[in-house]
């Protein structure tokens, strides 16, 4: 009998340890949410880029600097045709082709510049004298001042060898000389006019009293 009430207890412990402990669910493991798709980002449109080739292609044609280097500007032009072609479309592309360009003519403009340059500072000398001669930085004081500090400036972009900018200094140094020489001279022309008429109008004065005198003598006479 005790050994039964034993062995009941002992069950009855097993029993009640075992219904002690809760069964251990597994942990879910968190959703991973979906992978965005991986987009591309926008690429504005060169316009930079763009405004600068135009604006050395239209230097070097106003120039004709296309005849001295006639490989590199074909290259150029090829990859200036490309970016305006991608340009608002495949923009990277264009930027690239463009920056290319920008390049290729650069190297045209450094290829042909030494000679145009002699001829714009010649170009540039001549008119200075002719203003010169005419006194315009008496005449013009402040206007001639802007000319020469134009052409100051495109020699020292010429030292600095920012080529494009100097070519473009020598064009305006000498489109302002001119200008100067010749207001100038509507001056000097305008000035020899008055004085020319003050001259015969004072001619005129002095003949009408040497008239008069005479009159005045031969009426005193009489």
């Amino acid at each position: 009998m005790k050994l039964s009430v034993i062995l009941f207890s002992l069950v009855l412990m097993l029993f009640l340890s075992c219904a002690g402990e809760p069964p251990t669910t597994p942990e879910k493991e968190p959703e991973k949410e979906p992978e965005k798709p991986v987009t591309e980002v926008e690429v504005p449109a060169p316009e930079d880029e763009l405004a600068k080739a135009k604006e050395l292609r239209d230097l070097i044609l106003q120039y004709n600097l296309d005849k001295t280097a006639v490989e590199e500007f074909n290259s150029a032009e090829n990859h200036f045709k490309e970016g305006e072609s991608a340009y608002g479309k495949d923009n990277k592309a264009a930027k690239a082709s463009l920056e290319e360009a920008i390049e290729g003519y650069r190297a045209v403009i450094r290829a042909g510049y030494g000679e145009l340059s002699r001829k714009l500072k010649n170009d540039v000398e001549a008119i200075k004298k002719e203003a010169d001669d005419l006194k315009a930085n008496v005449a013009l004081p402040e206007e001639y001042e802007t000319a020469d500090g134009a052409y100051k400036k495109a020699l020292d972009r010429e030292k600095a060898e920012e080529y494009e900018q100097a070519l473009a200094g020598y064009s305006l140094a000498i489109s302002l000389f001119r200008n100067v020489r010749d207001r100038s001279l509507e001056k000097k022309l305008r000035a020899e006019k008055s004085l020319e008429e003050a001259k015969a109008g004072i001619a005129d004065v002095e003949k009408t009293a040497k008239e008069i005198d005479e009159e005045e003598k031969q009426g005193g006479a009489q």
